[in-house]
């Protein structure tokens, strides 16, 4: 049946015969949100800081009321209940609050003068698919070197050294990525000469 095709799309668990861990259909919107809110940054700026004010604040009040909501018809006070928030696929909640969340920090950052200190965020969105594949592989390898035995205060200190590692790698793959495109500017020469 078309279940059978469509499900794996959008419902994580076992099918058949494998795994579905990240599904699609629920992602492609997020990414597809993304594009645009790029897209109405590069035709207005000052329309899309006005946007991410407005969309921020009502996306955190909407998570703020559904999370007041969830504590007054909780049969028990359970505070891990009641924040518990599923991330595959995304619950409305959690995308509420991370764009939330997100739309304020743009418009916060857009308000602070360009400094030395707001560079490695600048560095980490210039190439956010980078940085998103990249913490993979880092915090990867660390949790198997580590495993479950750091305490918070050590896990704390892993995350700030992975981070560290991570502005290394990414400030590398920027100059990677600006020799490329020069280097094929001229056509001739290719990066596997240089």
């Amino acid at each position: 049946t078309l279940w059978w095709i469509v499900g794996p799309l959008g419902v994580p668990g076992k099918w058949d015969r494998a795994w579905v861990l990240y599904t699609v259909i629920p992602w492609a919107g997020i990414c597809l949100g993304g594009l645009l809110m790029g897209r109405m940054l590069e035709v207005d700026r000052e329309k899309f800081l006005r946007f991410c004010l407005v969309a921020g604040g009502i996306s955190i009040g909407a998570f703020l009321s559904s999370i007041a909501y969830r504590a007054i018809t909780a049969p028990a006070l359970d505070v891990i209940a009641i924040m518990y928030l599923v991330r595959y696929p995304p619950e409305l909640l959690l995308l509420a609050m991370a764009f939330g969340l997100s739309c304020l920090a743009i418009k916060g950052f857009s308000m602070l003068p360009r400094s030395v200190l707001l560079r490695p965020l600048e560095l980490f969105g210039r190439v956010s698919l980078f940085v998103y594949t990249t913490h993979l592989f880092v915090y990867g390898f660390t949790a198997i070197q580590v495993g479950h035995k750091a305490s918070l205060g050590q896990a704390l200190m892993i995350w700030i050294a992975g981070l560290l590692v991570m502005l290394l790698l990414c400030w590398a793959y920027l100059k990677l990525l600006k020799l490329v495109r020069r280097l094929s500017g001229r056509g001739e020469e290719r990066l596997v000469t240089a």
